[in-house]
């Protein structure tokens, strides 16, 4: 029988698949997890998270930069640098340029589904598959805030923007075919991944995601009633994507 660790690395494996076709994911999530469990004791608690980004910090300050992570990222993975700093902007949760002790402490928190004060192999590969269909939406956040102020806030014209880097209709619409291409094309997640958020957001079903059906979504977003949105509010997006 396999252990909770192996399980948890081989589900999560197949999950990401699916985003690159040609790294050894399996090995990676293995990487990280071992990485922080040194003890090997089949559960990471709150002083072992930072083992993971330790031997990223180059220069051993306790910090670790977006241009360390990428670069790390990058080699490991082989993704290019748009979805590397997608996946640094998860991880620096305060937004101050760096992976410290505090995002460690965030992370975790995000990581410990049950609030039990640690995490298991099973909660280190349910939050990771979240992960995994949350940056889609910060790749496309970032796409929309560099063609604004990039004050990483978007306002309600702005996020109605979210799929303006797809192909679309003079009107800002994208229709589901072109949608779906381009979502499975930039390795956003499965054909099923990319109908699911499709659905989401089609609101009238007439195969069609217009700018006022993307800004519908706006008000529910906007938790902390600023109207704007910010990555993390952005990124409940990527729940839509777990069918």
């Amino acid at each position: 029988m396999r252990s909770p660790i192996v399980l948890a690395v081989f589900c999560l494996a197949r999950v990401v698949n699916a985003q690159t076709d040609n790294i050894d994911m399996m090995g990676i999530i293995n990487m990280l997890y071992i990485k922080a469990d040194q003890n090997s004791d089949g559960s990471i608690a709150p002083e072992e998270l930072a083992n993971i980004y330790e031997f990223m910090d180059q220069d051993h300050n306790d910090q670790v930069s977006k241009s360390e992570f990428t670069g790390v990222w990058a080699t490991l993975t082989g993704y290019n640098q748009e979805t590397c700093e997608a996946y640094f902007f998860l991880a620096d949760l305060d937004g101050n340029g760096y992976i410290d002790r505090v995002d460690d402490n965030n992370i975790y928190a995000r990581f410990d589904l049950n609030g039990d004060g640690t995490v298991q192999a099973q909660e280190f590969m349910i939050k990771y598959s979240d992960v995994y269909h949350e940056v889609p939406f910060v790749i496309l956040f970032e796409r929309v805030e560099k063609d604004n102020n990039n004050d990483q806030h978007l306002t309600k014209t702005e996020f109605s923007q979210l799929f303006k880097s797809f192909k679309t209709a003079a009107d800002g619409s994208v229709a589901k075919a072109d949608f779906l291409k381009t979502w499975t094309d930039s390795k956003f997640g499965s054909q099923q991944d990319a109908e699911t958020v499709f659905k989401s957001f089609d609101a009238n079903s007439d195969d069609v995601i217009s700018t006022t059906e993307v800004g519908d979504k706006f008000s529910a977003l906007d938790i902390s009633g600023n109207g704007s949105i910010e990555i993390l509010e952005a990124i409940a997006l990527g729940e839509k994507a777990q069918a």
